[in-house]
């Protein structure tokens, strides 16, 4: 069989135009199943409506960065309580943990409700008690709500003891370094 000069620029004409043509063809195509397998996907039964779940945060941190008390007297802090959630939160209670002897107290005790968003201070009045030494203290306070609990450990320093301590120590001091002179002079005397 023999190809004549026509045929021959046909079958190129042809092949030219497979290859203009051919790759939009064949992408539209694909277009066209992509778009088939899409709307099957969303024509398909509908997914369960994701639940809006309400967000309850409570924050607890003291206003004073100056945390130092004195032993046996009433020192007043402040205690800012926040809502970082986006839903108001109910019955806000506050209790503590301290060192035994210790008096703290709020003011106060109870919230009724903190919005999303917003904060509250409360008087905190921590009282050590007047025999405890110069130091570092840990307090726990517990803020309890109907919706969500919170705790925050804070740490106070006793600055100075009470007073009247002081005086007993000092006697006792006193009193030893004169018991330890009478025993030098004596004993050097012999």
């Amino acid at each position: 069989m023999k190809i004549t000069g026509k045929i021959r620029w046909l079958l190129v004409g042809v092949f030219c135009l497979i290859a203009l043509a051919g790759p939009q063809t064949l992408l539209a195509q694909e277009e066209k199943r992509t778009d088939l397998f899409v709307r099957d996907r969303l024509s398909g039964p509908a997914l369960p409506p994701v639940p809006f779940e309400p967000n309850f945060v409570l924050t607890l941190s003291l206003g004073n960065s100056y945390n130092e008390l004195k032993a046996g007297k009433d020192n007043r802090l402040f205690l800012e309580i926040r809502n970082i959630g986006d839903t108001t939160i109910t019955g806000i209670r506050l209790s503590s943990q301290g060192p035994e002897g210790w008096t703290i107290e709020f003011n106060p005790v109870e919230i009724g409700s903190l919005s999303g968003g917003n904060f509250q201070t409360v008087d905190l009045i921590v009282r050590p008690d007047s025999k405890v030494t110069k130091g570092g203290y840990n307090v726990t306070v517990i803020a309890e709500a109907n919706e969500t609990r919170k705790t925050e450990a804070i740490w106070l320093n006793v600055v100075e003891p009470a007073f009247l301590w002081v005086w007993v120590g000092a006697i006792i001091v006193a009193v030893v370094i004169a018991v330890f002179i009478t025993i030098f002079v004596r004993s050097s005397r012999r």
